[in-house]
Order: C-alpha cells, then sequence, then structure tokens
C-alpha cells in the first residue's frame, strides 16, 4: 500500500542556544512563538530540543510532550461569517502530556464554520520539569496577550478573546481568570512590547476541569476579582448519569 501522506511530525531539533522552530498542528495554522528567544520564563537549556509527537495507537499523532519553546497557533474563522471572536484551545493531559490533537488541531474546522477563530495553546507540562500552576498558567496568560496584540492583523475583536480548557488545560484556563493582574504587573516593563496588553480573557471556558484543588486549599478559595470574566463549566457524573453545566449548575440527564 502506499505509504500515509500529509502526517503532522515535529521539526528539527535547533542548535544549542537557538530556539526551536515549532510547526503547524493543522492546515493553515499560523504558527507565533510566544516569548523572545532570551526570555526568563523560557529554560535556555533546552529551548532547543525538539517537541516529540505521541500516539495512542495508529498513525496519526495524538499528543505532544518536551515542549520548551512554547508558541500558538492561529486558526482564522471563515471570513464571510467572521464574529470578530478568538477561543484559544488548552488541551488537557494530566499536565503530562498534552492532548493538542483531539482537544485543539481537530477543533478548528467546527468553530472556522461558524465564524469563530481558534489559537492553539502549547504550554510547558510538568513532565518536562514545569509547574503548572505558574509556568503553565504564563504561558496562557502570555497567549492571551499575544493574540490581544495581533488582533487587528488577523480581523479579532480584542474584547472578544476567551479561552476554553479541558481537564488539566481547564485548571489553567481558572488561573488565568484569577491571577491575570499580577501577570501584567509583573511584566508591564520598559522593553516589553506587551506591555501594555491585558491577559485577561473575555470569557472562560471550564470543560470536565480538573478535580484536584489547584490554587487553593479547600475550604477557602481564592479572592475573584470583580472583573473576573464570566465562566462556563461542564462536567459529567458518571454516577448518576447527569451533565452539570454552568454558570448555574444547571443539570440534565446524558
Amino acid at each position: 500500500m502506499p505509504a500515509a501522506q500529509a502526517i503532522p511530525a515535529a521539526g528539527p531539533a535547533a542548535p544549542p542556544g537557538h530556539p526551536y522552530a515549532p510547526v503547524a498542528l493543522a492546515p493553515g495554522g499560523v504558527v507565533v512563538e510566544l516569548y523572545p528567544a532570551d526570555s526568563p520564563y523560557l529554560n535556555a537549556d533546552r529551548i532547543h530540543e525538539a517537541e516529540i509527537y505521541g500516539s495512542y495507537g495508529g498513525t496519526m499523532p495524538g499528543y505532544l510532550v518536551n515542549i520548551h519553546n512554547t508558541s500558538i497557533e492561529f486558526h482564522a474563522g471563515n471570513g464571510k461569517l467572521n464574529t470578530g471572536t478568538c477561543v484559544i484551545l488548552v488541551a488537557s493531559g494530566g499536565h503530562h502530556k498534552l492532548n493538542i490533537f483531539g482537544e485543539g488541531a481537530a477543533m478548528t474546522s467546527y468553530f472556522a464554520s461558524r465564524g469563530i477563530s481558534t489559537v492553539l495553546l502549547r504550554n510547558r507540562l510538568r513532565s518536562d520539569g514545569y509547574e503548572p500552576k505558574t509556568d503553565g498558567v504564563y504561558d496562557l496568560q502570555q497567549a492571551i496577550k499575544l493574540v490581544r496584540a495581533y488582533a487587528k492583523d488577523w480581523n479579532l475583536d480584542p474584547q472578544k478573546i476567551g479561552v476554553l480548557g479541558f481537564s488539566a488545560g481547564a485548571e489553567l484556563c481558572a488561573g488565568a481568570a484569577l491571577y491575570y493582574e499580577d501577570f501584567d504587573t509583573a511584566n508591564d516593563t520598559a522593553d516589553n512590547s506587551l506591555a501594555e496588553v491585558s491577559s485577561r480573557p473575555d470569557f472562560n471556558g471550564l470543560i470536565y476541569p480538573g478535580p484536584s484543588p489547584f490554587y487553593f486549599a479547600f475550604p477557602d478559595p481564592p479572592e475573584i476579582p470583580a472583573d473576573s470574566p464570566p465562566p462556563f463549566s461542564l462536567v459529567g457524573d458518571g454516577a448518576t448519569g447527569f451533565m452539570r453545566f454552568g454558570p448555574r449548575n444547571t443539570s440534565r440527564r446524558c
């Protein structure tokens, strides 16, 4: 049989001291690296390493690991239906792998057909030596700033840029919706071209979010900013067969 064609694959590793260049995961993707190569957010000793694509079976890749030069990948919505909205997709994987194909690349055409642009986030992982509560959330916050900075170029409404996370990715979305002021203040420096751009998401989708107390020890919740973006949550209850979705925790049989 002829060999399979157009299977996504990682690019080559860069020479030491130079950043790896991520390649698009879905056709037509525009890849933008999150940070400058000399950013303190990056591990200079590993920034040159190539990403590793893993499979859950068969020939198609299912997840990424070894992400050291983080990036976003933009996919425009249908121009005739353009709503100006952009959804940043944040994949699951337990912070040990990034299921960005099924919870990212495969979803771009669905949103595009409805006039909604999408961005795939490649964030750093615990399995590669990073801390999701800080490094992973910083990556998402930087992604929001970067997408908002490109809003005019990408025909987006800068007030319609939100996040949609799955499981572990939803934990990152929760953090981004709580601590955007801290991130913006820390990065409000004269040498940062994104210093005046907000990292606050305009909406926050939490799809089967991780069950762990990601930021706080129960029963003490974190302080929620007065202008925190409106959340939407969707979780399943295997014991009762009900699906609860928010923001008012409505239940329906599934």
